[in-house]
């Protein structure tokens, strides 16, 4: 939308916008979502959720570790709604296939916490604390299921998962890993059930990925590295 022809020098790399495109019609006829007025070094994060309704946008300047968050009804076509604005956090949210907006911010709590909201009403006010902070691990990710959520956890250096109820947050037990290393869940839509893929490694173990259940605790082997490394003996 703003041709660098148009733009003071050295400017050309600034003055982001967010616009809607429509495939098979011309760029120039792209409305304008989000950015007009805004600061010129901002750059702008999207996603939207599975049934196309809810935007979410994140509004970062330069690089600093904090953002503002707001959340677009495109079906009602209302401006966007303020999740989080000039706050000295980073939040970051997704609208589930539930109807809930999930919320992962540090805003009070350095190691991180996790809130629901109506997407309605998404503003700090309308939060119900759902997974709270903990004093010996930073909260840094989760996971939705249809009757659970997995929190990502750091601890030492190393990655600890819970399961929580998901309409409660109240704790159910924690994921047996193979070892101490680096685990992830893979973010998964609660419609496709509560089994989700679950990723491990450590210092002598290549990258290996699980089925898990969050209800049975079971894990089951998907994908194995194709060679087997001949490592010598750790002491």
């Amino acid at each position: 939308r703003l041709d660098p022809a148009f733009l003071p020098p050295n400017e050309s790399m600034f003055h982001r916008k967010v616009l809607f495109h429509r495939m098979g019609t011309p760029h120039t006829a792209d409305p304008l979502i989000f950015g007009q007025g805004r600061d010129k070094t901002e750059y702008y994060g999207t996603s939207i959720s599975a049934d196309g309704r809810w935007l979410i946008l994140s509004a970062n300047r330069g690089t600093e570790p904090r953002n503002d968050l707001y959340l677009v009804d495109r079906h009602a076509g209302t401006p966007p709604v303020a999740i989080q604005e000039n706050v000295d956090a980073a939040t970051h949210a997704v609208v589930s296939d539930d109807g809930r907006c999930y919320i992962l911010t540090n805003d009070g709590h350095p190691r991180g916490a996790l809130y629901v909201a109506d997407p309605l009403h998404p503003q700090k006010s309308h939060w119900k604390l759902l997974i709270p902070e903990r004093n010996d691990a930073v909260l840094d990710g989760y996971t939705i299921t249809k009757n659970t959520v997995i929190a990502q956890w750091q601890k030492d250096g190393i990655s600890e998962l819970t399961v929580h109820d998901r309409t409660t947050g109240s704790y159910l037990h924690t994921v047996s890993l193979p070892g101490a290393g680096a685990a992830n869940t893979f973010r998964n839509a609660p419609r496709m059930g509560d089994t989700v893929l679950l990723s491990y490694t450590d210092a002598v173990t290549p990258t290996t990925t699980y089925w898990y259940n969050t209800v049975t605790g079971e894990r089951t082997l998907f994908k194995a590295p194709a060679q087997k490394l001949n490592l010598p003996p750790m002491t």
